[in-house]
Order: C-alpha cells, then sequence, then structure tokens
C-alpha cells in the first residue's frame, strides 16, 4: 500500500476534501468545538487545526490613528491589542453597545 501525499497547495486541498480525506495537518491534543449549527454533532468531534484569526483593515481619520496610536504608545502596547480590547469591552458591556450603535446610527 503506497502512502499518500499531502496535497501542497489549494486545488490539492480541493481534490483531497472532494475525495473525503481530511487533508489539513492536526495536532492529536486538539479537538474540534463547534456549533451545532457548522452541521457537526456533538458525537462527531475529530481533531481540527487552529482557527485562522481573519485579518480586518480599517481606514481611519488622520486625527483618530493619532489618537489610536498615542494612546497604545502610552500603555506600552500596539494598536491591535488596543482594538482587541474595545470589541471585548464591547461584546461585554451591553450599555457600551447600545451606545455604540446610538453613534453608528445617528451617522
Amino acid at each position: 500500500m503506497t502512502e499518500r501525499k499531502k496535497p501542497s497547495g489549494v486545488s490539492g486541498l480541493r481534490r483531497g476534501m472532494a475525495a473525503g480525506v481530511a487533508t489539513l495537518p492536526v495536532r492529536p491534543d486538539e479537538t474540534a468545538v463547534l456549533p451545532e449549527s457548522a452541521g457537526v454533532k456533538a458525537n462527531d468531534m475529530r481533531p481540527v487545526r487552529p482557527v485562522k484569526p481573519v485579518r480586518v483593515t480599517l481606514d481611519l481619520d488622520p486625527a483618530v490613528h493619532l489618537f489610536l496610536r498615542e494612546f497604545a504608545t502610552a500603555a506600552g502596547v500596539k494598536a491591535s491589542p488596543v482594538l482587541r480590547a474595545l470589541l471585548a469591552e464591547l461584546r461585554a458591556d451591553p450599555k457600551l453597545a447600545d451606545r455604540v450603535r446610538g453613534r453608528v446610527y445617528s451617522g
């Protein structure tokens, strides 16, 4: 029996997926934790690849960008952790979420 080669590109991954073969590299200690809405049943848990972060591009007014940079510098961090912390606060605080919605809807 010959050993199957791992695909090296997107087309190879697609061929592997079409054939029903799991081709993504996984670590043995990882398990899938996906919601039912993803089409995965609780008894169908398999090792999966860690979730890859999604990159977000944001255009800022120069004055807002300067404020963000100065705030991050004063905190001793880069801008990304500041924005991540703001999103975490937005998710955790319904009153803050309402204020943000008010700003978004008012223009």
